[in-house]
């Protein structure tokens, strides 16, 4: 084996282990997130839900079913050593067509510019 070929060797079995390592963290990441949410109450991906929607000047609620839930956690401390985090929850949705399907491209909206599909009789 050249010198060549045993750099490339080394090379691959380091990324190898390294790519290992980044899968756990990414597990942890996301175990953690799920744990400080916990508490949080928010839409399941899959969920038909209402949105704001901007339409001829007056915004409106319009159907969408969620397509991916995006939990973001941000924290540290002000000049005076006080600590501070902010937790944000943000959906990709589809946005339902006049045909009544929900697909095309997705769009993004924050929490609060969502609220549940009200129940009807049949559900209740």
């Amino acid at each position: 084996m050249s010198r060549l070929e045993e750099l490339i060797a080394e090379r691959n079995a380091i990324w190898m282990e390294r790519k290992a390592v980044q899968d756990r963290l990414d597990i942890a990441e996301k175990a953690l997130l799920e744990e400080r949410f916990k508490d949080i109450p928010r839409h399941a991906k899959g969920d038909v839900i209402l949105v704001k929607r901007k339409l001829f000047g007056k915004y409106r609620w319009w159907p969408a079913r969620v397509a991916s839930v995006h939990l973001r956690y941000t924290a540290g401390e002000y000049r005076d050593g006080t600590p501070w985090e902010n937790k944000t929850v943000s959906y990709s949705v589809y946005l339902r067509r006049d045909d009544g399907e929900f697909c095309g491209s997705s769009q993004g909206f924050y929490d609060h510019e969502t609220q549940r599909m009200p129940e009807t009789e049949e559900e209740k």
